[in-house]
């Protein structure tokens, strides 16, 4: 769940970079860092390069301000 969830949050933040490009997950990897207990989620995610065709990201889960996950994908730049 918690893979999908930074997915979907990095995917959102190069979309609103990239205008008409889709992006499409190419690597992700997620660094579990400690278990989460029911309760709200802080999702953030910040796009760190963009190149021709490809954009990095990186996507921070936490709760109640304790880090539960870190992510970085690689994303590939499909023409729109």
């Amino acid at each position: 769940m918690l893979a999908t969830l930074v997915d979907a949050t990095m995917g959102a933040a190069i979309r609103s970079a990239v205008g008409d490009e889709t992006p499409a997950t190419s690597q992700l990897t997620l660094t579990y860092l400690r278990p989460g207990t029911p309760g709200d989620l802080v999702v953030t995610a910040e796009v760190r390069k963009r190149g021709d065709r490809l954009t990095i990201c990186e996507a921070d889960v936490e709760q109640d301000g304790k880090s539960l996950v870190h992510a970085l994908a690689t994303f590939a730049l499909l023409d729109g």
